[in-house]
């Protein structure tokens, strides 16, 4: 399928998210949210917003930092955390992260 020219990266995300249920965030090297779609409450531990650290709403990813910046790097090609549980009532009961 060809895509608009016109049409932004983050655009084409926001899109996809809306079409396929998909949640997204955008991080940067430090591991601090850059940007996230609108749905993306939902899954977080904690409400973040851009310049929080990722791992105050996603403290499953403490202790993989190594395995995210080699994502971020392009040392890696994908990252997959599955299943996993939340314990606020208000969130989903269980969430999977992965990088494609």
């Amino acid at each position: 399928m060809a895509l608009p020219s016109q049409l932004k990266p983050l655009g084409i995300l926001n899109k996809l998210s809306a079409v396929q249920s998909i949640e997204y965030l955008i991080l940067d090297q430090r591991l601090c949210v850059l940007e996230y779609s609108k749905g993306l409450a939902r899954f977080s531990e904690v409400p973040i917003k851009p310049g929080d650290d990722v791992r105050s709403g996603f403290p499953e990813l403490r202790g993989v930092e190594d395995q995210l910046v080699a994502v971020l790097h392009q040392q890696k090609t994908c990252f997959e955390l599955q299943n996993i549980p939340r314990s606020t009532p208000a969130r989903l009961p269980f969430t999977s992260i992965y990088r494609f």
